[in-house]
């Protein structure tokens, strides 16, 4: 169980109740991007013939299509860091939907939030990170949704205020961090969702900047591709609108 201590400290509950309210502010934007998530969930979940679901990632189901996986499915798997309660509250009572608290950075959270960050050496974070036990899921299949590139975000971000790791080395712990939650991935039994690039663009819609937000090969097959209107209201990054672009891959 992660403690909430280390939950708040390194900003979770902040993150996600964030998420929400940018969700509120963005929902036009964000529309086709939940609607092509849900899709590929279902399109996967049918020609895989899967009768149990696994969402890494779950969060505010913003992007799961709970009703129409248990159409399909005997059981429903709703797997993160933290549950919003409200959605626990909605679900608790559905048999064949379960909750699990998971850290899928393995245990980072706690090992970064229990040490002094300032104190925290690059060779023992790249350490712990190497030596993770990745958890074994058994599920027909496991749907890493909209976290890859999250997965390294907050971790890094706390160590950037914090610590005095150099650009170089908080990259190599990122790349780390999601190469040990590909690993983890089941083959013949996955498909993740995941954004791995960030594009800005001027008030005139001339792009002017890209970012990678995945910084390791993508095993499997692309089935579908898609633009993400993120944040268009220029509260992302200051002077421009950010578009994610998204890729959903299955192996």
């Amino acid at each position: 169980m992660i403690g909430h201590s280390a939950l708040r400290r390194l900003g979770y509950s902040s993150d996600q109740a964030a998420i929400m309210r940018r969700y509120i502010r963005e929902q036009q934007g964000w529309k086709a991007h939940l609607e092509n998530s849900r899709q590929v969930i279902i399109e996967s979940l049918l020609q895989r013939k899967a009768k149990t679901v696994r969402i890494l990632g779950s969060g505010h189901l913003l992007d799961t299509p709970v009703d129409e996986i248990l159409k399909y499915c005997h059981r429903l798997v709703l797997t993160d860091i933290i549950h919003p309660p409200q959605v626990v509250h909605r679900l608790s009572g559905v048999s064949s939907v379960s909750f699990e608290t998971v850290d899928l950075t393995g245990g980072l959270v706690d090992f970064i939030a229990q040490r002094h960050a300032r104190k925290l050496a690059f060779f023992e974070l790249d350490n712990f990170i190497r030596k993770i036990t990745l958890p074994v899921f058994d599920d027909d299949l496991v749907v890493s949704l909209n976290l890859l590139s999250q997965l390294n975000d907050i971790p890094m971000t706390y160590l950037i205020r914090r610590g005095k790791l150099s650009s170089e080395q908080l990259h190599e712990l990122s790349v780390l961090i999601q190469q040990r939650h590909v690993d983890l991935l089941p083959v013949g039994r996955t498909l993740l969702v995941s954004d791995y690039e960030e594009e800005y663009y001027s008030d005139s819609g001339n792009l002017v900047g890209v970012k990678p937000t995945v910084f390791v090969k993508l095993p499997g097959n692309a089935i579908r591709e898609w633009s993400w209107q993120f944040d268009t209201q220029m509260t992302y990054h200051e002077d421009y609108n950010t578009v994610l672009r998204v890729t959903a891959r299955q192996w």
